[in-house]
């Protein structure tokens, strides 16, 4: 690895990619979606299932790919529970904004998301990062959409 590519991944990616669930697809989910980068091959599963307020119970991530995907993957995967799927796609705008104009990172329970800030100056791995976001919210523009779940 170049010392450039080796900057790029700091600690905290690093295990955070190794905490990155690697378990089956749950036999029940409200909702599943699976996304891909076809330049890359990172791809990424996510299963959520709802409590009866709306809130996300279990968050279930499979990722394949890059360190920067399954950091990601995990991320979410950490966060997730207990929240709304829509503080999922409000998370994916901070990301975005924090790799793209070096915004501050977002506070909890998206503070880990700092860790991607070692990318904002490498845009062709921005996608790499926002894979599994991007999944949510292509999901959130779908059923959840148009079922209320999501007042914003």
């Amino acid at each position: 690895m170049t010392p450039k590519i080796e900057a790029l991944f700091n600690d905290a990616l690093i295990a955070a990619a190794a905490r990155t669930p690697r378990g089956p697809t749950p036999t029940h989910a409200d909702f599943h979606v699976h996304r891909d980068n076809p330049f890359c091959g990172d791809e990424v599963s996510i299963d959520l299932v709802l409590g009866e307020d709306g809130r996300i119970a279990t968050a279930t991530v499979r990722a394949r790919g890059c360190l920067l995907v399954e950091a990601a993957a995990t991320v979410l995967a950490e966060a997730a529970p207990g929240l709304h799927p829509c503080d999922i796609a409000e998370a994916a705008r901070h990301l975005r904004a924090m790799l793209k104009k070096n915004t501050p990172p977002p506070g909890a329970p998206w503070a880990t998301l700092e860790m991607f800030s070692a990318i904002s100056s490498t845009p062709s791995r921005h996608s790499c990062a926002l894979l599994p976001f991007e999944a949510v919210e292509k999901a959130l523009g779908g059923p959840l959409v148009q079922s209320s779940l999501c007042k914003k």
